[in-house]
This record gives C-alpha cells, sequence and structure tokens, in this order.
C-alpha cells in the first residue's frame, strides 16, 4: 500500500504526540515532590492571575468608556447651558476665548472651536499646531490600548446668536490620562503580586522542605537497605501519614534484620560443616592416602634389590616397571600436597597471617610467572582467630582465583589492613580488617552473574557480619572490597600470644 505524502505527515504527527506525551511524564516525574508541588502551584497560580488580569482589563475598559463619557457629557451640558445665556455676539467671542481656561480641570475631553469663517481656535489638551487624531501614551503598551480604549465619541455644540451661527465647539473624547492612570494601577498590582508569589514560593519550599524531609530520610534508609544494611531505622515524623509509612519501614527493616541474622546464622553453620568436612577429608588424605603411597615406593624398591639377581632381560623388564610405579606414585603424592591445601591450608594456626598470606601469594607467582603478584599488609596481628584467618585466605584464594580463570590480568594487587574506626569523640569505636583485590584485566562483564565462588566468598564475609563488594576497577580490571570485624574474645587472644611466642 503507497501513502500520500499528506497520509504520512498525519501518521508521523500521530506517532510524534504519543511519544511527546511520554516524555513529558518521563521528565514530569524525574522531579522532586517538592519541586512538582511548587510547579502545579505556580501553574495554577499564573493561570487564575491571567483570568483575573482578563477581567480586569475588561473592567478597565467599561471604568474608561464611564469615565470619558462622564467626562464629555459635562462638558457638553456646561457649553449648552453657557451658549443659551449669550446675548450678543461680544459675549460669544469672550466665551471662544475663555473656554479653555474655564474647563482646564476637566479630564478625559478635548474641547477645540472652529469659527463661523473655518478657523480652528487653541484646544484643550493640544496645541494648535498637532494634528486632531487621538494621544497614546508613550509609556502603555500598543496592546494595552487596544484593549482597553473605549470607541470614538465626538459631540459637535453649535455657538448662535440670534440664530446666526458663531462657531462650533467640539467635544472630543481624551482617554489616554485614564489608560495610562489605569495601566500605572496594573503594573503597581503586578510588581505587587510577583513579589507576594515570590515570597509565597519560598515560604512553600521552607515549608515543604520541613514536611517532605523525612521522605528525604526515608529514601536514603531504604538505599541503605538495598545495599543490605538491614539494622537500619528511621525516626517516625509527625505527621500521621509519614509516621505510618516510617512505622512499616521499621517493621520491615526488622523483619529482614531477623532474617538476614537466621541467613547469617545458617550460612556460619554451613560453613562450619564445609570446613569440619574438609578438615576430615584432608585428614583422611593425610593419614591414608601418604602412608599407603609410602608403602608403595617403599615396596617398588624392595622389589628392585628382590630383581636385580634375575637375568638381565627379566632384571631391566622389572626395573622399567618400578620406575613407571615411582613415577605415579610421585604424581599421586603432589596430587595429595594440592588437594590438600585446597581443602585446608596445613600450615593456618601455625604462623601468622601475614606470613600465610605471603606464601599463599609466593604458590600463585610460582605457578603464574608471567603475572606480577603484589602484597601489602599493614599493622596486622598474629592472628584473628581461626574463623576470621580462615576467611580472609579463602576471600584472597578465590579472588585470584577468579581473576586468573576469568580476568587474563597483567598484575594482581592484594591489600590487607588492621583499621581502627574512631567515634564522634575522637576515640576508637571499633577494629576492622579491610582487604582489597585488584586486578588489571578484562573487568566485569554486563551482566555479569554471580558464580560459586563469589556467592561462597559473600557467604563467608556475611557470616562474620564483614561487608563485601565487588566493582569495576579504574580504568580497567575488577575490584573486591571486604570488610570483617577484627574483634576476638580474650581467650583467643591470650592463645595466639602463648603459641605465636614472640614472632611479631
Amino acid at each position: 500500500m503507497i501513502l500520500t505524502a499528506s497520509e504520512s505527515e498525519s501518521k508521523g504527527g500521530a506517532e510524534l504526540l504519543p511519544s511527546l506525551i511520554k516524555r513529558l511524564q518521563n521528565l514530569w516525574y524525574r522531579r522532586p515532590v517538592r519541586t512538582q508541588i511548587l510547579i502545579a502551584f505556580l501553574a495554577v497560580t499564573v493561570v487564575t492571575s491571567l483570568f483575573a488580569c482578563f477581567l480586569k482589563v475588561l473592567d478597565a475598559g467599561n471604568r474608561t468608556r464611564i469615565e470619558m463619557r462622564a467626562s464629555m457629557d459635562l462638558a457638553e451640558s456646561f457649553v449648552r447651558e453657557t451658549a443659551r445665556s449669550l446675548l450678543n455676539e461680544t459675549e460669544a467671542r469672550n466665551l471662544l476665548q475663555t473656554l479653555e481656561a474655564q474647563l482646564k480641570h476637566l479630564r478625559h475631553v478635548r474641547i477645540e472651536v472652529v469659527r463661523a469663517n473655518g478657523e480652528r481656535g487653541p484646544s484643550k489638551n493640544r496645541p494648535p499646531q498637532e494634528p486632531s487624531n487621538e494621544r497614546e501614551p508613550a509609556s502603555v503598551p500598543r496592546w494595552f490600548i487596544e484593549m482597553v480604549r473605549p470607541p470614538a465619541n465626538r459631540f459637535n455644540v453649535p455657538i448662535r446668536v440670534e440664530n446666526q451661527p458663531i462657531a462650533t465647539v467640539l467635544i472630543q473624547g481624551e482617554p489616554s490620562d485614564e489608560i495610562a492612570e489605569v495601566w500605572n494601577d496594573y503594573r503597581t498590582m503586578l510588581l505587587l503580586w510577583i513579589g507576594t508569589n515570590l515570597l509565597m514560593l519560598s515560604a512553600l519550599y521552607v515549608v515543604l522542605g520541613r514536611i517532605l524531609d523525612p521522605l528525604v530520610g526515608l529514601a536514603g534508609a531504604m538505599k541503605r537497605l538495598e545495599h543490605g544494611h538491614s539494622a537500619v531505622r528511621v525516626e517516625p515524623p509527625k505527621v500521621r501519614e509519614l509516621r505510618m509509612i516510617a512505622d512499616h519501614f521499621n517493621q520491615l527493616a526488622a523483619a529482614l534484620d531477623a532474617v538476614n541474622a537466621e541467613n547469617s546464622r545458617l550460612c556460619r553453620d554451613l560453613i562450619t560443616v564445609q570446613e569440619e568436612e574438609r578438615r576430615q577429608i584432608a585428614s583422611e588424605l593425610h593419614d591414608e592416602v601418604g602412608p599407603c603411597l609410602f608403602g608403595i615406593m617403599v615396596n617398588a624398591s624392595s622389589i628392585e634389590q628382590y630383581a636385580q639377581p634375575l637375568p638381565e632381560k627379566i632384571s631391566s623388564e622389572i626395573a622399567s616397571r618400578i620406575s613407571e610405579i615411582r613415577t605415579i606414585s610421585d604424581r599421586l603424592k603432589s596430587i595429595n600436597r594440592r588437594l590438600l591445601k585446597k581443602l585446608r591450608p596445613i600450615a593456618l594456626g601455625r604462623i601468622t597471617l601475614k606470613e600465610l598470606i605471603t606464601k599463599l601469594s609466593t604458590e600463585f607467582e610460582l605457578r603464574h610467572p608471567n603475572i606480577r603478584f603484589s602484597t601489602i599488609t599493614n599493622d596486622l596481628q598474629l592472628s584473628y582467630g581461626e574463623s576470621i584467618d580462615l576467611t580472609i585466605y579463602r576471600c584472597i584464594q578465590e579472588g585470584i582465583t577468579n581473576a586468573l580463570r576469568h580476568a587474563n590480568p597483567k598484575n594482581i594487587v592484594v591489600q590487607l589492613a588492621h583499621e581502627t574506626i574512631t567515634g564522634p569523640d575522637g576515640e576508637a569505636a571499633y577494629s576492622q580488617i579491610s582487604l582489597n583485590i585488584r586486578d588489571d584485566g578484562e573487568g566485569i562483564r554486563d551482566p555479569a552473574p554471580n558464580g560459586f565462588g563469589l556467592a561462597t566468598m559473600r557467604e563467608r564475609v556475611r557470616a562474620l557480619n564483614g561487608t563485601f563488594s565487588l566493582s569495576g576497577n579504574w580504568p580497567s580490571g575488577t575490584a573486591i572490597d571486604i570488610t570483617v570485624p577484627a574483634g576476638r574474645s580474650t581467650g583467643e587472644k591470650r592463645l595466639a600470644a602463648e603459641f605465636f611466642g614472640n614472632r611479631a
């Protein structure tokens, strides 16, 4: 089907209108509530003020017309009554000479005398050389004059003496003074309206800020709740509706806090069971598989000795098989040692945390010589207890493994520090362990699903009431930030001091 040009334009206009409305709606709803209320108040005020101005302009036109007509009627009555009392031509000429002085206090009219011979005399409000067209006040806008100015009216009053025409008095409406006066009044009212509305908007801005401030605090609390801080609470405001919202939020946060506490307990139990299973498996590998492999090597050496007296062909064949057995045994030993390290660090609890992390970094560096590993430790204690030390160890192990497996980095930096957080009074409030793992690899893919390793890291940290954050590392790579409370019981500190002695 072929569309004409007009049909195409109408179709494009029909598609453009909903898109424009949607964009305006998005722009409106992205504004804060206080801004929306102020804009709505200002719009209502402007619309009502424009309507009031329209009514005022209509009233100003009526007022100007009434004022001008009253002045013209007064002037006409005065001239007619005066003309009736004239007795001779001399009195008429004197009247024409003094007419302007007699009517000088009369507003909104223009008086002009036209003698019988066609000569025009001076007129009130106009020099003789000025054209007779109606004047417009220079300070009043043209549009206002057109809206307010009444239709032009003119009266001709003949002056006769003994039925002989002496002159004609032209009385014409002059609304310029009234229009200028009305415009000045409206301009003063406009300035007062602007000032009053500015004061009202300022007061409304402050009042709305005080009323809606609890909503800002509630939004911040929701943001913190979204980031996992379920212990956040908000102070119930005095406004009844907002207080109900705050109460419901606090109830929701309390429920989430209880759920998180239960999840943390389950995570701790799960990790405890997992580590216990790892420890048992590692113990069995060490106690069972290790001696079996040693026995295989001993028996292989014994068979080699027994085979030496045999003929050379048989002896060499047996020696070849024994060599294969030793190779396989050595390989099994390497696999067993690697499994033991993965299941549970052998040196855990035997060396300090700093030495444990340095040893882990050295092992990665030996396996990946083309990658530069940097380990930075600051103010660490000898040990923070088996659970914290093991969590730190596992997080570093999993973080480096993820970077090597997915990011293809050239540099990996591990920073581990003991931090003391001070309170508002400047005194130490609590201590925490800060762990940062940075690499310059390919970074986080968007969207990047969390694998089992990251989930396990998050659960381990969460079980210790710590925080876990995964983000991009500028200008490239990935950053993992972990904080764990460094609190330890007095018994743990005493046992660590007795075990490590002076190995600070």
